[in-house]
Parts: C-alpha cells; structure tokens; sequence
C-alpha cells in the first residue's frame, strides 16, 4: 500500500486528535533526549569522585530500563 507523503500530511493536519497524539509525542521524546544527553556531564561534574560507580549504574539503568520498555511496549501492542 503507497500513501504519498503530501496525502500522509495532509490527513495528519485534518484530524486534529492525529495531529495533538504527534506534537505531544514530540515534545516528549524531544524532553527525553535532552535529559539523557545531559544527565552524565551532569553527575561526572558533581560527584567526580563517583565516576565508576555512576556509569556502572548508569549503564544497568538504561539497559534494564530499555529492556522493560521495549517488552511492556510490544506486550501492550499484542494484547
């Protein structure tokens, strides 16, 4: 099945709940990129002494985190 771009737009921009569901999803993963991009240089700078310990639990966190995301995502999208 083809949809040209222009027709793809043009339906997002006519119904108005498609077009709130693709702002907000934007700006929230526009919010998420900003906090993980900026969360290490945040903690090497204010507990230097911790460097090890913060990206060994950084690292544990993002891995367990994703993998619970990941599999609650595709269980929610099967059920």
């Amino acid at each position: 099945l083809y949809v040209s771009l222009r027709r793809a737009v043009l339906y997002v921009l006519r119904v108005k709940r498609l077009l709130g569901l693709y702002g907000a999803t934007s700006v929230r993963m526009a919010a998420t990129v900003s906090l993980w991009t900026y969360l290490p240089t945040y903690y090497s700078r204010a507990f230097p002494e911790d460097a090890v310990a913060f990206s060994l639990s950084y690292a544990l966190g993002t891995l367990l985190c994703g993998a619970a995301s990941s599999s609650g995502g595709g269980y929610i999208a099967d059920a």
